[in-house]
């Protein structure tokens, strides 16, 4: 007798998922205790459907020379309002910058300083119901409103606020709260990593928690600067990094420990787990050794003496065996989820984007030295160098393929 196998049965034989189906491109989609459990397998760029950014931006705003309004410097967010304008928070200049369609500049909010409406270190910028927006100055420890306008409303305690990652439709704010002092610890050269409290907050209200996650890993190292002892963290070699956004609803967090992303509801329960490769790729004692030889090349050289226990401790961290899954994180206004390609050297310019239900969509390039802040339907905002290192803030049109 003949025994004929669908496909599907086929790859629940080979990967084990008995009682999970089978979907386009092996994905698997299986319920486990509750928590929908997504998983694929390594992302094939051949075989996949390509998003291309237009090679040419839709809108620039930045100069080599110029007035003052046209330079933008330490750009730390910017978001596009539902008009086409596009606001910039610059702890340059520590500052609000709306600007038009075109590029052109229209009017700037703040100024530094610590009255009302001033700013010292302006880094998130949230957009709230009808283009008002929040700005968190993360200085100051404090939550500016400005109307759609960009004229100062008022301000709210920021609650310990170290960064506001989405706002829910009833205008609290989830965040990632600072982590108090002496709260992680470790002995010299060990890595660790400091836990980072999340919590939903509503004014005049005490934050409700919806999760303590990881940070980014560090390792902490000792010397002497300027005869003087020192000790702070710095990043292992290949070290996990982690990253956590609030979107429609759910808290999706990524901390690098595998090759997955989580998704939690507004009260901080699991929900949903997808996994975009099977496991974590192997570094390679080649190319560990290779970069050791870089960095300690560069800590022989160091021109500043009082630097040299600070750059030989950069070149002897201690390294993982395995490569972190991914370079960054972000989450589109369709809720569809980017994650960055990890390597190496930290050139990677190729995303995958998953849709809210896990499923694998397309790949993306994006241009080389952009750091995305927004993505919208049809577009992608973000912050880029030229060669010469001067700043800017672009927006490319999104092509999507079918």
């Amino acid at each position: 007798m003949i025994v004929r196998l669908s496909v599907a049965a086929v790859c629940c034989a080979l990967i084990g998922c008995a009682d999970g189906s089978v979907e386009r491109g092996g994905m698997v989609r299986r319920d486990s205790a509750g928590i929908e459990m997504v998983e694929h397998s390594r992302v094939d760029s051949a075989s996949v459907t390509w998003w291309l950014l237009d090679e040419e931006p839709a809108v620039s705003i930045g100069a080599v020379e110029g007035t003052p309004e046209q330079f933008v410097y330490q750009v730390r967010d910017a978001v596009r309002l539902s008009d086409g304008r596009i606001v910039i928070a610059s702890s340059g200049s520590d500052d609000v910058r709306y600007y038009g369609e075109d590029g052109r500049h229209l009017r700037t909010s703040g100024r530094r300083g610590s009255g009302p409406g001033e700013f010292v270190f302006p880094q998130d910028l949230v957009r709230m119901r009808g283009d008002s927006l929040l700005v968190h100055d993360f200085a100051q420890n404090r939550l500016t409103v400005l109307d759609p306008s960009g004229e100062y409303v008022r301000d709210r305690a920021s609650q310990r606020v170290d960064q506001v990652l989405g706002i829910g439709d009833d205008g609290s704010l989830a965040v990632r709260l600072r982590i108090a002092p002496g709260t992680n610890t470790a002995p010299p050269g060990r890595i660790f990593r400091p836990q980072a409290p999340h919590a939903v907050i509503r004014e005049d209200a005490a934050p409700d928690t919806l999760g303590v996650f990881p940070g980014p890993e560090a390792v902490r190292v000792s010397g002497t600067l300027n005869r003087r002892p020192f000790e702070f963290p710095m990043d292992p070699l290949w070290g996990r990094l982690a990253f956590s956004t609030f979107h429609d609803g759910q808290l999706f967090v990524a901390t690098g420990e595998a090759p997955e992303f989580r998704m939690y509801d507004g009260a901080g329960r699991l929900v949903r787990i997808v996994r975009i490769a099977p496991g974590l790729e192997p570094v390679g004692e080649e190319a560990t050794v290779e970069i050791r030889k870089a960095l300690a090349a560069n800590a022989e050289a160091a021109v500043a003496p009082d630097l040299k226990d600070y750059t030989e401790a950069y070149a002897r961290r201690p390294a993982h065996e395995t490569l972190p899954p991914y370079l960054d994180m972000r989450v589109a206004a369709d809720g569809n989820v980017w994650l960055r390609d990890y390597d190496v050297h930290w050139t990677s310019e190729l995303w995958t984007v998953y849709s809210p239900n896990g499923s694998r969509l397309s790949r993306v390039r994006i241009p080389w030295r952009f750091r995305i802040f927004e993505i919208g339907s049809d577009y992608v905002l973000g912050h880029e160098r030229d060669e010469l290192d001067v700043e800017y803030v672009r927006m490319y049109r999104l092509r999507r393929g079918n």
